[in-house]
């Protein structure tokens, strides 16, 4: 899919394009962060400014905090991330996305894509490539994302 297809956002090695659905064309990543909720790696890439302190919630979802229309993509993998390609599925990895200024009980998963790490180096650096179908829109791309000590999950 080109930029032509949808929308594209690259910055800090983000390079991502495609459709979310009722959120339309993928807009600029602003930030992306990484970090664990014990079981999984999460990979958080913001089109909003998002700092690892607003991250450190402890129990209150930062999602809601963030402005309205701001798309946060979520991408998943059970336990720690290692370089390879992880498929996208039921117990295998998510690629979900999520409206700032709302419950993440709204967040759209994808039905089928795949997931893989250039770089996954635990609490600093996690790099690679995604690709999401929804059921309105899909995802692809290259993604970069720092780590986040005590980040929570959106």
């Amino acid at each position: 899919m080109s930029a032509g297809a949808g929308g594209s956002m690259s910055a800090g090695g983000n390079d991502l394009s495609g459709t979310l659905g009722a959120l339309g064309a993928v807009k600029p990543v602003m930030a992306g962060w990484a970090t664990t909720n014990g079981l999984e790696t999460l990979i958080y890439l913001s089109s909003s400014p998002l700092t690892c302190a607003q991250m450190m919630t402890k129990g209150v979802k930062w999602l809601a905090s963030l402005p309205a229309g701001t798309q946060v993509v979520e991408i998943v993998v059970r336990g720690t991330a290692l370089v390879g390609t992880t498929a996208v599925g039921p117990l295998q990895g998510e690629v979900n996305y999520a409206e700032g200024s709302k419950s993440s009980s709204n967040e759209v998963v994808a039905s089928s894509g795949s997931i893989m790490f250039t770089k996954a180096e635990a609490k600093k650096v996690f790099e690679g490539t995604l690709m999401a179908t929804y059921p309105k829109g899909s995802l692809m791309g290259k993604f970069h994302a720092d780590w986040c000590e005590g980040g929570t999950e959106y």
